[in-house]
């Protein structure tokens, strides 16, 4: 009888060992996974360059939706944000194909400068664009820094 028990007893501990090991394993996965989560959104970049870029890639693959979520848009009472959003990403589409169309679209683009001000709050991002028809256009983008400390166009005067 004892024997059997003592089988029965190293089988259990053997399953539960194991089954902690699993845990603990999938545990320590997790905790990982989100480390390196935090890691990569602490140490990526949000620079006025790096939103010049990432809204001329949006207009040069037509993705005025994603163009207009890097546009800074303050919250009033009464408007919608994401309303503002979509009509300004509908705005840019009509406007802004007629122009590319003539040009032949965004062949390539060169950021050429990045100047913040002494504050820290306004950026100007020069930027060469060249249009799939060989023409090319020196751009400003001004750039203002939100109140969460990330860098959004500013469209404003």
């Amino acid at each position: 009888f004892l024997y059997s028990f003592g089988v029965k007893l190293n089988f259990f501990l053997n399953i539960l060992l194991t089954q902690k090991s699993f845990i603990m394993k999938k545990l320590f996965a997790l905790v990982t996974l989100v480390v390196s989560a935090f890691i990569m959104i602490s140490c990526g970049s949000n620079t006025p360059s790096d939103v010049a870029k990432s809204a001329l890639e949006a207009l040069k693959a037509k993705d005025y939706e994603a163009f207009a979520e890097l546009v800074y848009i303050p919250e009033k009472e009464g408007q919608d944000v994401k309303e503002q959003r979509k009509a300004l990403a509908d705005f840019f589409k009509e406007k802004t194909e007629k122009r590319y169309e003539k040009k032949q679209g965004i062949k390539s683009f060169e950021i050429l400068s990045e100047e913040i001000d002494e504050k820290g709050e306004t950026a100007v991002v020069k930027v060469n664009v060249v249009y799939g028809d060989d023409s090319n256009k020196e751009e400003d983008f001004k750039l203002k820094k939100t109140e969460n400390g990330s860098w959004m166009l500013d469209m404003g005067k």
